[in-house]
């Protein structure tokens, strides 16, 4: 088993559910693009089927940059696979809210599907910004969901999401810490096999891939409850049916994540060690090596 290869099966099992559950593209002959429909565009499930298309062509290739050594480029895109991830939990249904969508999930919608330009043949006369889903709100949704796991709570994840998301941010806008990373090797080494930094990014991409696996089951879990309130028809009962096998697939793929690469750590000593400043390498990493010294 390698994590480049579990993430092509990943890949594989999403492919062949997108291709039954998305709503069909309509060609625009304006924009000269494919879009959705007014209605599909309003259907929250949608959404989150967009967005985990993009996670996963994403972590796919953060594994393979991993397996080439390019670490530093690995968390680059690891910091949106997560937030893609973030925004699936923040697009999924509220237990405390009983609107769904609710009025924060309708405004993202509405800002997801807003085109980058006024007029694409004029882009430079383009005023709008297009607004991003708060980071406060996809960590909350985060929390929510979960925290609801045994031995976490949602505070805890919140913040353990927002430092996620710090961490890698300083990688993708190329923060002085992060780029600290590549010169801890004399001489430095920009052409990947960025050994010293290794397991780090191995948990990255294990952790991304594994959360995407996690969001891929939350919104088949949505997606099945939503087919049930519908007819029992002969394509809804296959629909359903194929959102389960496909969904046993999946988890097996995170079961194999969890034993074979590490991730069987306990989430709350983890927390425990954060929180008093301890160091967290003996719980990550039995193995790991001396830190290294000037």
């Amino acid at each position: 088993m390698t994590l480049t290869a579990e993430s092509m099966r990943l890949a594989k099992n999403v492919e062949s559910l997108l291709s039954q559950i998305l709503p069909p593209k309509i060609w625009d002959a304006d924009l000269y693009v494919f879009r959705h429909s007014p209605e599909a565009q309003k259907d929250p499930i949608v959404f989150c089927w967009l967005k985990l298309a993009g996670a996963v062509a994403t972590v796919v290739p953060t594994c393979s940059l991993m397996a080439a050594g390019f670490c530093f480029a690995a968390v680059i895109l690891a910091r949106s696979v997560w937030e893609a991830v973030l925004s699936i939990t923040f697009m999924l249904p509220n237990p405390n809210i009983p609107d769904w969508p609710n009025e924060k999930q309708k405004k993202a919608l509405s800002n997801f599907y807003t085109e980058i330009w006024d007029d694409h043949l004029k882009p430079y006369e383009t005023t709008k910004k297009i607004s991003q889903i708060p980071l406060k709100y996809l960590c909350a949704a985060w929390g929510n969901i979960a925290g609801a796991l045994p031995g976490l709570n949602p505070h805890d994840m919140t913040q353990t999401a927002r430092q996620h998301m710090s961490c890698d941010s300083n990688y993708t806008h190329m923060g002085y810490p992060a780029l600290m990373e590549l010169f801890r090797e004399d001489p430095v080494r920009l052409r990947g096999k960025e050994s010293t930094h290794a397991y780090f990014t191995l948990q990255h991409a294990v952790t991304s891939l594994n959360s995407v696996c996690y969001a891929t089951s939350l919104i088949l879990d949505t997606q099945v409850k939503d087919l049930q309130k519908k007819s029992d028809g002969p394509t809804v009962v296959r629909l359903i049916a194929t959102c389960r096998q496909q969904q046993r697939k999946i988890e097996a793929i995170s079961q194999r994540l969890t034993t074979g690469f590490g991730l069987n750590c306990d989430s709350t000593k983890l927390l425990r060690a954060m929180k008093t400043g301890k160091p967290i390498d003996d719980l990550l990493n039995p193995n790991h090596s001396e830190r290294p010294t000037p």
